[in-house]
């Protein structure tokens, strides 16, 4: 029977509207953060004039922050929150979008928008991939059947990051032309897509604001 009850638990988990809106949260959140990791260093070389070492020292520099996110999310959710997760989600949500609209669309000529706009996503974006990945399905499904829930919203990133490869490439691509034999990049449609996907991720997320654990 207990068996059998896990079983029926995972099926609760997988038909729970709450583990879906994470989902989708968290596949709207990889949109935006395989599109920086893919298309990053092309957008900060065509677009910002940045050679390629600046370019990816700079990426180098988010993926750094991005681990200190990583790490303290928990810690930051613990110790300020009383064990919330929603409000530094939020906060985080909020931040993310902010951080990408600042790198895509921050004048050029202000190299520091880049430096602190690339160190706020990273440290935003590892918090909340352990947020929305993880912590948040953990904390809204019952003990024995949080790997179903795990499990449903990593394929939903997976999906969000595949999508964004196809999306991307095919605006990137549609707003290239191409002047003596140089291919120049037109990055707003990718840009709005990117900044849109991050602010769509924050919205899911507030839709599951105060769900409690169903046993």
């Amino acid at each position: 029977t207990n068996e059998k009850s896990i079983g029926s638990l995972q099926w609760e988990v997988i038909k729970r509207p709450a583990v879906w809106i994470l989902g989708i949260s968290s596949a709207a959140c990889y949109i935006t953060r395989y599109a920086i990791e893919s298309w990053g260093v092309v957008f900060l070389t065509a677009e910002k004039g940045y050679t390629m070492l600046g370019a990816s020292s700079l990426l180098t520099t988010m993926q750094f922050a991005g681990i200190f996110g990583t790490c303290l999310c928990g810690l930051i959710s613990d110790k300020f929150f009383n064990h919330k997760r929603n409000i530094p989600c939020l906060i985080f949500g909020i931040l993310y979008a902010a951080s990408v609209a600042a790198f895509v669309w921050g004048p050029k000529e202000y190299d520091w928008i880049n430096w602190v706009s690339m160190c706020v996503y990273g440290f935003t974006m590892g918090s909340l991939v352990c947020y929305l990945g993880g912590l948040m399905a953990v904390d809204i499904c019952p003990k024995r059947a949080t790997g179903a829930a795990m499990g449903m919203i990593g394929l939903f990133s997976y999906i969000g990051a595949s999508l964004q490869e196809k999306v991307s490439g095919y605006l990137i691509n549609a707003g290239k032309t191409v002047v003596n034999g140089q291919a120049i990049y037109d990055f707003h449609a990718a840009a709005v897509f990117w900044v849109g996907a991050a602010v769509i991720s924050c919205l899911m997320a507030l839709l599951v604001w105060n769900v409690k654990v169903k046993e």
